[in-house]
């Protein structure tokens, strides 16, 4: 029996090491399988082990479990009976239904994989600046899968959700960690020295409104599929801001991203948006320094 104590009723989140982590209590669906088909620890290992074949250097920064209310299965749970024979506060007595993992890649600590596993599915994702918050945001995950569907993404088909084809998906995209890692990092230099004047930023608010605008619409005729990078009430909160920090004068392209990304956070977007509307804002800015257009995709274009 481990000694370490876990108590979710000070805080909603508990930092643990995988081998912590492996001996929590785990629990199936009345199908008989866990989130995903797959338990958290061994979802974790796939992927460092991914890591090892590749001959990535890695770093675990860090795994943690965050509690949170929902119908059926919260994010952390107590089994009463292993509770009684381990003790309150146990790592035995406790099943953490939504953990997540930040794994530093290249000994670089602005080039990150972020694994979010939680009760409605499984998302790897990597790329700069990628990081797992407490609060639950994963920022700027330039690389993505997952195993359940995501508004603006192409459409989730049944066998996407089998197990092996969704471990087949994520081992194919760690193979492109290697090549992304230079040129990922060569976009955000880039993003950091190209300088967007006033008639630009204007576009830039523009061009976010105007697919909120036809994602919400009614008429069938003109409306846009899948989610938008941010919605109307928080495109206002980021004009004032640009404006109370004088940067409708100019700025970077990297400022402007970090100031729209802001509203890609837990108070201000569902969490299941959370990462895809980030990687929007990035890809958005993205395409205008290449192609001189804002578009916000997903998908590779």
């Amino acid at each position: 029996m481990s000694e370490r104590k876990l108590d979710f009723t000070k805080g909603k989140v508990e930092v643990l090491t995988l081998d912590e982590l492996k001996q929590t209590h785990v629990v199936n669906y009345p199908n008989g399988k866990p989130i995903g088909d797959i338990y958290h620890y061994d979802m974790i290992q796939f992927i460092l082990t991914e890591l090892e074949e590749k001959n990535i250097p890695y770093q675990v920064n860090e795994i943690f479990a965050v509690d949170n209310i929902m119908k059926g299965r919260n994010g952390v749970m107590i089994a009463k009976e292993q509770e009684e024979q381990y003790g309150v506060g146990s790592l035995e007595s406790h099943i953490l239904n939504r953990v997540f993992a930040n794994i530093g890649l290249f000994d670089d600590q602005s080039y990150n994989l972020a694994v979010s596993y939680t009760q409605q599915g499984i998302m790897v994702g990597f790329g700069p600046f990628v990081y797992a918050c407490h609060n639950q945001t994963i920022c700027l995950a330039d690389h993505l899968v997952c195993n359940y569907g995501v508004r603006g993404m192409r459409k989730l088909e049944p066998k996407d959700r089998d197990l092996q084809i969704f471990m087949n998906n994520v081992h194919q995209k760690m193979d492109l960690v290697l090549p992304a890692y230079e040129e990922d990092l060569r976009m955000v230099e880039e993003m950091k020295d190209f300088a967007m004047e006033t008639p630009q930023i204007l576009q830039f608010i523009g061009a976010l409104d105007t697919r909120r605008v036809l994602s919400d619409s009614t008429d069938k005729d003109i409306k846009q599929t899948g989610i938008y990078p941010i919605q109307d009430k928080d495109i206002h909160r980021l004009i004032e801001v640009l404006e109370r920090d004088r940067l409708f004068g100019g700025c970077t392209a990297y400022a402007l991203m970090q100031a729209a990304n802001f509203y890609c956070k837990p108070g201000y977007a569902p969490f299941h948006t959370l990462l895809p509307q980030s990687l929007m804002i990035f890809n958005g800015l993205k395409s205008y320094m290449q192609k001189g257009e804002f578009d916000f995709y997903l998908e590779e274009p």
